[in-house]
């Protein structure tokens, strides 16, 4: 599975990463930033279409490979059991769930994908997963929706993203 691979190729870098550097012995703020550049970018690559079929939930969240990875960098870092409480190692270092990272980068896609010139191709896909939410079948349009009801997001309405696209 692709989710496989990408954790696989990010624990590796994490490995090599440590390999070449002590991360624990850096400032909290310097290792996140360390796993915001090199780490999170290989664990949510183009997750703006892979995470829309994830469960929204953080308690489903949380047993993901994807989070497990995060964790475990988490745990590195402060050099603690594997066994440790995953919900404190990631508070202890003011880390939030990947999910929502890449729920941010689905709706900017989403709007992305909106604004986009009627001529392009992703647009018309776009639109017939559109055709497809309004006739009452799954997709990518229905399921961001859904995503958007879930977490209560009031300003988020399709109809009007040209206009509320720079808030997001």
């Amino acid at each position: 599975m692709a989710l496989d691979k990408l954790k696989e190729n990010a624990l590796h870098a994490l490995f090599s990463l440590r390999k070449h550097t002590n991360v624990s012995k850096l400032s909290p703020l310097l290792a996140n930033k360390i796993f915001d550049m090199m780490i999170s970018p290989i664990l949510t690559n183009n997750s703006e279409i892979w995470g829309v079929y994830v469960k929204p939930d953080f308690k489903s969240w949380d047993t993901s490979q994807t989070e497990k990875t995060h964790f475990q960098f988490c745990k590195r870092y402060l050099e603690v059991s594997n066994k440790a409480s995953n919900m404190a190692c990631r508070a202890e270092l003011g880390r939030f769930p990947l999910i929502i990272a890449i729920n941010q980068k689905i709706i900017n896609y989403f709007v992305y994908l909106h604004n986009k010139g009627n001529d392009s191709i992703v647009k018309q896909i776009f639109l017939l997963s559109a055709e497809l939410q309004s006739s009452g079948k799954s997709g990518f349009y229905s399921t961001v929706i859904k995503m958007s009801e879930y977490y209560n997001l009031p300003d988020f309405d399709p109809n009007v993203l040209n206009l509320r696209s720079n808030i997001i």
